[in-house]
C-alpha cells in the first residue's frame, strides 16, 4: 500500500513564502482544502498542495492586471469594485483550469 504524503502548515507556508498565520487565514475564508489528521490538526495532501500553488500563481497574476487595471480606470472606481473584479477574474481563471 503506498503512503499517502502528508503536508504541515508550516510546510505550505514555507513552500508559498507566506506565514502560518496567512495559510490559516485562506482556511478560514474557505478559499483552500484542507484535510484533518488524529490530533486535528489542518493537513495536506499533494494534490491540495498543487492546487495551493495554482491558485497562488493565478492571485499573483491576477494583482498585477488590477495594477494595470488602476492605472487605466478613473479615480472614482472605488477598492470594492477592484477586489470584486480580481475576484470574478481568479474565479473564471480557476474555471478554465
Amino acid at each position: 500500500m503506498k503512503k499517502i504524503t502528508r503536508y504541515s502548515i508550516t510546510d505550505i507556508a514555507k513552500t508559498l513564502g507566506v506565514t502560518r498565520q496567512t495559510v490559516y487565514y485562506w482556511i478560514k475564508k474557505g478559499w483552500i482544502s484542507h484535510q484533518r489528521d488524529y490530533r486535528n490538526y489542518p493537513v495536506f495532501t499533494g494534490d491540495d498542495l498543487r492546487r495551493i500553488v495554482k491558485w497562488k500563481h493565478a492571485l499573483r497574476k491576477k494583482e498585477t492586471s488590477v495594477k494595470k487595471y488602476q492605472k487605466r480606470k478613473p479615480a472614482a472606481d472605488t477598492p470594492p469594485a477592484a477586489a470584486h473584479w480580481i475576484w470574478e477574474e481568479i474565479q473564471k481563471t480557476l474555471r478554465k483550469s
